[in-house]
């Protein structure tokens, strides 16, 4: 009997309690929870216009970009990583795309094995 050794790759998605059970969002959900809504964490907003503009506050700061669904995947030129960009860099940039999953009030962005989560909201919560 030959016993053979298969090494296994093995990815780790951290996620906040409560979206665990989550599964991740087709193209037509993504726009559903986001087209014409606001997302938001303890510190950024950010809204999804209908025509594909987004705007994006944390503070004073404000910018604009575009968001949009492609193959199951939010995309946006906005950085939506809280993480970036460091200070004196554009917010505005390449267009990226992420996996999305949500809960009732939530969506979770995965970006680097790391889900980013903000609770949604009806309208536009920026201004």
């Amino acid at each position: 009997m030959a016993w053979f050794w298969v090494p296994a790759m093995v990815t780790l998605i951290i996620l906040p309690v409560g979206v665990a059970s989550a599964q991740t969002l087709t193209s037509a959900e993504i726009k559903a929870a986001l087209e014409g809504n606001s997302i938001s964490n303890e510190n950024e907003v950010q809204y999804f216009n209908p025509d594909g503009t987004a705007i994006y506050r944390k503070g004073s700061e404000k910018a604009t970009g575009q968001w949009g669904v492609e193959d199951d995947k939010f995309c946006s030129d906005l950085n939506i990583d809280a993480r970036y960009p460091a200070e004196g860099e554009d917010r505005v940039g390449e267009w990226k795309c992420y996996p999305a999953i949500r809960d009732k009030k939530r969506i979770s962005f995965i970006i680097d094995r790391h889900a980013h989560t903000w609770v949604i909201s009806e309208g536009n919560k920026v201004d």
